[in-house]
């Protein structure tokens, strides 16, 4: 499964935020350097 698009492609959707992508982040369904690219912000996990 490709999280990298599903959430980058509900991010562009408005379907996810930048918290419900954190939470991605955080359980390590996509990396920090995937989350600043979809959101653009930089985060440290």
């Amino acid at each position: 499964m490709d999280w990298f698009k599903i959430c980058s492609d509900y991010y562009n959707a408005g379907f996810y935020d930048n918290n419900s992508l954190k939470v991605f982040a955080t359980k390590t369904k996509i990396t920090a350097e995937q989350y600043q690219t979809i959101t653009g912000i930089y985060y440290v996990v």
